[in-house]
């Protein structure tokens, strides 16, 4: 309500207190009479009754009286009085006019100015609420272009994964045979290792068995790592580092706590315990880093799709385990420099300051309980098949210079090289393989997303799953998820290091 308003209520009921002072306050400790007792007599009822004061003496305020109420008589209105007045031969005047019944006397109301400035003012307010408002310099009046975020994401062709198929030249998830032989030759060595490490094999230090076991109960043969050379002290920081992780799982869960609490304390711990050293991949909390427009796959309807992101991503280090020396740099981390010349143009498909010349290996998108794994899935497949479109235009960035038009597929065809070539590329890309890890609370998953057999032709992309690398509630449950980020981690410098340097021909 508005100071107007207020003010004059606050001055109407003032006028209204000052009005009841001046008159005679109605009479206290009176008794009702009893049934049983005998009535007084008429002259004292007089005596007691106040007389009224007809209306017609009183001012009658046209703002006040409905419409319905001037038209009425009084002789419509007449009732029969009670018995009690058909009793009383000392009726006033005003009582017989009106013909209002009152069981008992009572002390006048008296009545305020007429012209109440409270009404005036509320009146006023209503009407000045139907009037559009100025808007302050400093908030512009809202388009439907500068709608709240949230009803833009509505507007989104895709929340379902049975609508991905419509997206670029569909995306679909498939469950992976028992033997992953799905992934290809390189895709399948990983499948094996990230399910060895999801069973536990190796995930316990054997140099710390003492002090595991009585946590555990019992550890199987299999489940001990006798290859981790690491010191004691080393080891014995590690296993306090994933209790804090464990702790911190449980409290997160206890207190439904939120996306950004979970990355904050449990999820980003475990990453940094993983790759620690970040020589050869490291990663990076990239909530803020948007698809670049020009990869984001398009929609069947031909509605803009929106630029889906991640919570973390795990990189390839191009630099090599000397990375923190400016003055030295690998013949991969040359060749990527080369290509990346503006401020705004990245190996990737986001143009994100520090992943500019650090190709992206795992994307990671993190979840709450609350949260559907199906929101996660739509994330990561437009995520990924964005991923996808940058390396196919970096074939033709790498093989034809600006300054020289693409060749059309009538001129590559009568151009034996040149389609040996693009056959040449078509292999490369159809061989490589993106792990993705969708991590809901306690629960880290992998999934496997991969390109056609003929990726230049057909752009479609199948992501497969899925296999639970470990929860990071319980010892071995975090140990077991260590293990497969650090196979990962080998991964990535191996398979996934040779396959860019044959990508970008790049020979050492």
């Amino acid at each position: 309500m508005r100071s107007a308003v207020i003010s004059a209520w606050q001055h109407d009921v003032a006028a209204s207190a000052a009005a009841y002072s001046g008159s005679t306050p109605p009479p206290t400790g009176r008794k009702r009479p009893h049934l049983s007792e005998p009535s007084e007599t008429s002259s004292n009822q007089q005596s007691l009754k106040r007389r009224r004061v007809a209306l017609s003496s009183i001012a009658i305020n046209p703002r006040n009286v409905s419409a319905h109420t001037k038209d009425r008589s009084p002789s419509k209105r007449t009732r029969a009085p009670s018995p009690r007045k058909r009793g009383n031969n000392g009726s006033d005047v005003a009582t017989k006019e009106l013909g209002t019944p009152r069981t008992r006397s009572q002390p006048p109301i008296p009545r305020f100015d007429p012209q109440s400035s409270y009404r005036e003012a509320l009146a006023a307010d209503s009407d000045e609420s139907e009037i559009p408002q100025p808007r302050s310099p400093s908030r512009p009046a809202q388009t439907e272009s500068d709608a709240p975020s949230t009803s833009k994401r509505s507007t989104s062709p895709v929340k379902r994964v049975a609508a991905l198929q419509d997206v670029g030249s569909g995306i679909f998830y498939r469950e992976l045979s028992d033997n992953g032989t799905e992934l290809g030759t390189e895709g399948q060595e990983l499948f094996w290792l990230l399910q060895d490490s999801s069973l536990g094999i190796a995930a316990l230090p054997a140099a710390l068995e003492p002090e595991l076991l009585p946590e555990q109960g019992r550890i199987r043969p299999f489940q001990i790592d006798t290859t981790d050379l690491r010191s004691r002290d080393e080891l014995l920081a590690e296993l306090e580092t994933v209790r804090e992780i464990n702790r911190a799982s449980r409290r997160c869960v206890r207190d439904s706590e939120s996306e950004p609490e979970w990355n904050n304390s449990v999820h980003g711990t475990l990453l940094r315990l993983a790759l620690r050293k970040e020589d050869r991949a490291g990663f990076r909390y990239i909530t803020t880093a948007r698809i670049d427009p020009q990869y984001v796959p398009a929609h069947s309807s031909g509605l803009g799709m929106l630029s889906k992101m991640v919570d973390y991503a795990i990189y390839l280090e191009t630099s090599g385990p000397s990375s923190f020396d400016l003055s030295t740099s690998s013949p991969l981390h040359e060749r990527i420099s080369a290509l990346i010349t503006d401020v705004t143009h990245s190996i990737n498909h986001t143009s994100y300051v520090s992943l500019r010349h650090r190709p992206i290996a795992v994307s990671i998108e993190t979840k709450t309980i609350g949260r559907p794994e199906e929101e996660a899935r739509v994330q990561l497949a437009i995520w990924v098949a964005a991923q996808f479109e940058r390396i196919r235009s970096l074939f033709t960035e790498t093989a034809y210079p600006a300054s020289i038009p693409a060749p059309t597929k009538a001129s590559r065809r009568k151009n034996p090289k040149a389609l040996s070539e693009e056959l040449d590329r078509n292999a490369v890309l159809g061989r490589i393989v993106f792990p993705l890890l969708y991590v809901q609370s306690v629960q880290w998953t992998v999934l496997f997303a991969r390109p056609s057999p003929s990726p230049l032709a057909d752009r479609s992309v199948t992501i497969f799953s899925s296999i639970i690398l470990g929860e990071t509630s319980s010892l071995l449950g975090a140990y077991r998820i260590l293990r497969g980020l650090r196979v990962l981690e080998q991964w990535i410098d191996t398979t996934y290091r040779n396959w860019w340097k044959e990508l970008l021909d790049v020979t050492e």
